[in-house]
């Protein structure tokens, strides 16, 4: 696969996010959690990563995945790496901001 191609998935997992995102923009109730780290967890994150985690493996079943909230899978050079939202206390339950990363060669040994 491409660069560009890579960059077009990576577009439409953005836009696929965003969709998810507008939905809870402004609920009343995101399901916030504490994690174990006291951080909060939010029922938009876990979507968000369940939805783009399955559409990277129905695009691309070798590439690894890291997510936040549902951790690695897959063992490949190429590695998609997700945070959905960027949750600070202070902001819920205002939506945040969100990152993936598009794979790029493994360095970790």
């Amino acid at each position: 696969m491409t660069d560009s191609a890579d960059l077009t998935l990576a577009h439409q997992l953005a836009d696929q996010a965003d969709e998810i995102a507008r939905r809870y923009f402004r609920a009343p109730d995101l399901g916030a959690e504490d994690k174990g780290d006291g951080s909060p967890v939010t029922n938009v994150d876990r979507e968000i990563e369940c939805v783009l985690r399955a559409s990277i493996r129905t695009e691309h079943p070798g590439d690894a995945f890291v997510g936040e909230e549902f951790g690695a899978h897959g063992r490949s050079s190429r590695r998609w790496i997700t945070t959905p939202l960027t949750a600070r206390r202070a902001s819920l339950p205002a939506i945040r901001n969100g990152a993936l990363s598009s794979p790029g060669k493994n360095t970790a040994p």
